[in-house]
């Protein structure tokens, strides 16, 4: 369980990083991106385990931690929706709409 909230974290890092920088990408573009990504990072995870005695690398292992990392980007698509939501909200009441 505690593997998984690492991963959980990663998609949570990623999925900010990637939204929050200048890149002039389409957000379909940055979720592929967001992807991309933590395929290679849960294939590095897989790799680097295999090095270790006693460790098996698992392409079950790589599947559960994409799972985890996109339930982090979609924890951090869902926030950034509401706050957005709640911003134009308020700017409309200011507006007097």
């Amino acid at each position: 369980m505690r593997a998984y909230s690492g991963i959980l974290f990663l998609g949570l890092l990623l999925s900010v990083a990637v939204f929050r920088s200048p890149l002039r990408l389409s957000r379909v573009k940055k979720i592929v991106l967001i992807i991309v990504l933590l395929f290679v990072f849960a294939l590095g995870d897989e790799f680097r385990q295999s090095l270790v005695d006693l460790r098996t690398a698992s392409v079950v292992d790589v599947g559960l931690d994409m799972v985890g990392g996109m339930i982090g980007m979609m924890i951090v698509l869902r926030s950034t929706f509401y706050v957005l939501r709640s911003r134009f909200n308020v700017k409309k009441k200011a507006e007097g709409y």
